[in-house]
């Protein structure tokens, strides 16, 4: 199950269904997914109390590869990936203390 959903990316950037089709939203969440989890050297399972971090930063990372790749906006893009890894930061931070 993947950390955040087409719905949640399109309301944190705007983008619209225009601007990027929501199968091509879905494979960019799968991708950020991913990132997540090699950023935090691991899966979330969706009962953990910092699921919902991690799906925020999945979110981050999606539309900064939306940016970056389909909608070209680069300041954007840099600053969504920025938000992404300070997220994982958190989540490392809350693995090694937890």
């Amino acid at each position: 199950m993947p950390y955040t959903t087409v719905s949640r990316v399109r309301t944190l950037t705007g983008l619209t269904a225009t601007d990027i089709s929501d199968v091509d939203l879905a494979s960019l969440i799968d991708e950020a997914d991913k990132l997540v989890e090699s950023f935090t050297g691991r899966v979330w399972a969706g009962d953990e109390s910092d699921y919902a971090l991690a799906g925020f930063a999945s979110s981050c990372f999606a539309a900064s590869l939306a940016y970056m790749r389909l909608v070209k906006e680069e300041g954007k893009s840099e600053a969504w990936w920025k938000r992404g890894l300070e997220v994982c930061e958190k989540l490392k931070l809350s693995i090694s203390v937890g």
